[in-house]
C-alpha cells in the first residue's frame, strides 16, 4: 500500500470561489433549512462538475432530506444492535491526517438486515468522520474490504443513501474475481481515486 499515491486537496481555484460565494448568497435567500459551510458548496459545487445551477439544486435536496432523516438525532447507541456486527471500523488517519473508516462488506449479508437502519448506520458514521476531517477539505479515506466477498454480500439498495461527501482515496481490498462486483459498491463516492490492493482468496 506504500506504494499508493495520497492524494492531496487542490485548494479552490479564484472562479471556484466565485462560485461557492453565489451558492451562500443563493442559501440564504431561498432560505435553506441547513446551513452550509463554504468548504461543503465547494464539494457540492466539484461534485457536479463545476455547474452552480445543478449544486444548488443538490444543496436544496439535500437540506430538505437532512430536515426530514434527522441525522443529528443518529448515534451509536440508538444503533447498537448494527454496530454490533462490526461491518464498519474507523482506523484513525492517513498520513495526509484524513480520517479512515475500513467496510467489511462479508460481514454484510442482504437476507439478514433492516435496510431503514443500516441507512441510519451508514449517515452516522459518515457524519462522525466528516466532523473528524479538515474543516478546509472535508475529505476522508474508505477502505472496501471484500476478501471472501460473495453474493449474498452484494447488496445493491443498501447503499442508496441521500449523502454528500468527498473520499479522498478509496482502497479495495478484494480477491480474484471480485474486482467486477466492485463498483456496484460505489455510487455515492462522486470524487475518488479509486485503488485495487489484491488480497489473498
Amino acid at each position: 500500500m506504500s506504494s499508493h499515491k495520497f492524494y492531496k486537496f487542490v485548494p479552490p481555484t479564484a472562479e471556484e470561489n466565485s462560485k461557492v460565494e453565489s451558492l451562500q448568497r443563493r442559501a440564504k435567500e431561498a432560505s435553506l433549512a441547513h446551513s452550509f459551510g463554504d468548504t461543503t458548496c465547494l464539494r457540492f459545487l466539484r461534485e457536479r462538475l463545476g455547474d452552480e445551477e445543478v449544486a444548488f439544486e443538490y444543496m436544496t435536496t439535500h437540506s430538505t432530506w437532512r430536515g426530514e432523516f434527522k441525522p443529528e438525532l443518529l448515534n451509536e447507541e440508538v444503533l447498537a444492535a448494527e454496530y454490533a456486527k462490526q461491518k464498519v471500523t474507523r482506523y484513525g488517519r492517513d498520513r495526509e491526517g484524513r480520517p479512515i473508516v475500513v467496510i467489511f462488506a462479508r460481514r454484510h449479508d442482504k437476507k439478514d438486515r433492516d435496510l431503514e437502519v443500516l441507512k441510519k448506520q451508514f449517515v452516522c458514521e459518515l457524519e462522525a468522520l466528516m466532523a473528524q476531517t479538515h474543516p478546509d477539505e472535508e475529505q476522508l479515506t474508505i477502505i472496501f474490504d471484500l476478501t471472501s466477498f460473495g453474493m449474498k454480500n452484494m447488496d445493491y439498495d443498501a447503499v442508496k443513501v441521500r449523502y454528500s461527501f468527498t473520499a479522498a482515496l478509496v482502497l479495495i481490498a478484494l480477491c480474484l474475481g471480485v474486482w467486477d462486483c466492485a463498483p456496484l459498491t460505489l455510487p455515492l463516492l462522486v470524487t475518488y481515486p479509486v485503488v485495487g490492493v489484491a488480497g489473498s482468496a
